[in-house]
């Protein structure tokens, strides 16, 4: 029978076991002090690292979230306070709080126009201009990390995600799911209806109309009721436009990128969007009012710039005649504005009731307009009165052409009427305004030529046989930056086309809405 430890053995077992226990003391005091040891002589050569590398982390941005990825690893933060070491180090705790002050800044003054959210590619560009530095001085990284300080105001600061844009929050509104929502879909045209919510998020009537309500309350939307179809729309501006102040062509045929710096003004804010091209000249809109849009006509090729006095009235349609006079309008309604180059003052005609125009377009000198949907008629605009000559019957439904969304454009001098039809697939129909007989004619052939349609409206008709274009085709530009739509006349097919250039970022229906212009330098 095997015996029983003794008090000798369980003595010298607990004996043991203290030893092991001082062993292991000992052994995890010398790791904590090696590692000590290490973590402060790597913090030591941070701060030699800091002194010796100072100005490229004060003035490159990339370097700068590199070091504070690089602080991080080792639980040092740059910004935890504006004194000590790396402040006096680098004073990069006081770039941040100067870059937070004037970030609030900038929110203020702009809260009027965009309803408290503020585009942050917007907000980089406006802080670029207040601190007289490029865009690329001031990477997205650090208003994020400012921005970030600015919580302990409250919250009234944060950074929300709408799609692939970033918007900055700087009122204390506590956005859900279902405003985020509705901000996602008012991208596409900056819009909505409680139909198109509806439709979107299969969601009751009252649960749209109480978050597009609640949006509407804190100054993040507004409201359009003069819409013809009766439907009240939702404006929202912080969706709505975006600036730049670098663009692009891109060469159809060639494939090739050529960038351009566009020479705007350093007024606040400085957004600006391209609207539409024509003789030579760019049509752009800025949102340095906080209602409504002043012009400006940018000949690319020269940098002349025609500076337009100041809209009176809301508009998303603008056409530009020979002689550079220029016509705005929203089409459903019966008032146009019009100006030259040096008048003071925009002139506002309007149609007698009932009539509503639809679209406008310049054809050899004259102004023909599509009323009341797809009656033609030429116009003589006055101070106050557009006068309308009508051309043909009214359209009946045996006559009326097929599709819908028309547009009025030309090919040779000949009025067109284009309409599309994009319920099932992309369908685009051609009609010849035929003046023996008073009516629009279907037609399939442009003798060799080809049209293009902006976002906007008509764009141009060139050919015949232009070198790297297709004829008898019809080109679309799509809602994406960099995409279009290439409709043949003859066989009906349709390809949709991305610029595949070097570097491009890649086109999904995730893609911010940014619709292409066209520019013909041969048609200056």
């Amino acid at each position: 029978m095997r015996r029983r430890p003794g008090i000798a053995g369980l003595q010298n077992a607990a004996a043991t076991r203290d030893q092991f226990r001082l062993v292991g003391e000992n052994v995890a005091k010398v790791r904590t002090d090696v590692m000590k040891e290490q973590l402060a002589t790597f913090r030591s050569q941070l701060e030699e690292f800091a002194r010796k590398h100072k100005s490229d982390i004060r003035k490159n941005p990339v370097f700068r979230q590199q070091f504070h990825e690089m602080c991080a690893k080792v639980g040092v933060d740059p910004l935890a306070s504006n004194k000590g070491v790396w402040a006096e180090l680098l004073g990069i705790g006081d770039f941040y709080y100067e870059l937070g002050v004037q970030i609030v800044d900038i929110c203020i003054a702009t809260r009027s126009h965009n309803g408290g959210l503020i585009d942050l590619l917007d907000l980089r560009k406006l802080l670029g201009q207040k601190r007289k530095a490029t865009l690329e001085s001031l990477s997205e990284d650090d208003c994020l990390r400012a921005i970030s300080k600015l919580k302990v105001l409250g919250s009234g600061f944060e950074v929300i995600s709408v799609g692939r844009r970033k918007l900055v929050r700087s009122v204390p509104t506590e956005l859900n799911k279902d405003h985020s929502g509705i901000l996602g879909l008012a991208q596409a045209e900056g819009y909505v209806t409680v139909e198109q919510v509806e439709r979107e998020f299969s969601w009751s009537t009252g649960r749209a109309i109480d978050a597009l309500e609640t949006l509407l309350k804190e100054g993040l939307a507004m409201i359009d009721d003069g819409h013809r179809d009766g439907k009240r729309r939702y404006w929202f501006p912080c969706v709505t436009v975006t600036s730049d102040t670098v663009a692009a062509l891109f060469h159809l045929s060639l494939r090739r990128l050529h960038r351009y710096r566009l020479p705007w003004g350093h007024h606040l804010p400085p957004s600006r969007r391209t609207l539409h091209y024509a003789h030579g000249y760019l049509v752009t809109a800025t949102t340095a009012s906080s209602h409504y849009l002043p012009r400006l006509l940018l000949h690319l090729f020269s940098g002349e710039q025609l500076r337009l006095p100041k809209v009176p009235a809301p508009f998303t349609r603008v056409i530009i005649s020979d002689n550079l006079a220029a016509v705005l309008f929203l089409p459903g309604r019966p008032n146009v504005q019009h100006c030259h180059p040096g008048d003071a003052l925009w002139r506002v005609a309007t149609a007698d009731a009932p009539h509503v125009v639809d679209d406008m377009l310049f054809v050899d000198g004259t102004l023909y307009a599509l009323v009341n949907g797809l009656r033609l008629a030429t116009v003589e605009l006055s101070d106050s009165l557009l006068e309308l000559s009508f051309l043909g019957e009214e359209v009946d439904d045996d006559s009326k052409p097929a599709g819908g969304q028309f547009t009025l454009g030309e090919c040779g001098g000949d009025v067109l009427l284009i309409s599309q039809d994009h319920t099932e697939m992309m369908l685009y129909h051609v009609y010849r305004w035929v003046f023996e007989v008073g009516k629009w004619v279907s037609i399939t052939s442009l003798g060799g030529r080809t049209l293009f349609l902006g976002f906007f409206g008509f764009a141009a008709c060139i050919g015949p046989d232009y070198p790297g274009i297709r004829g008898a085709c019809l080109y679309a530009a799509g809602p994406r930056l960099g995409e279009w739509h290439e409709y043949s006349l003859a066989d009906g097919t349709c390809d949709v086309r991305y610029a595949d250039y070097p570097g491009a970022p890649p086109l999904n229906n995730n893609s911010p809405i940014r619709p292409p212009v066209w520019v013909f330098p041969s048609l200056c």
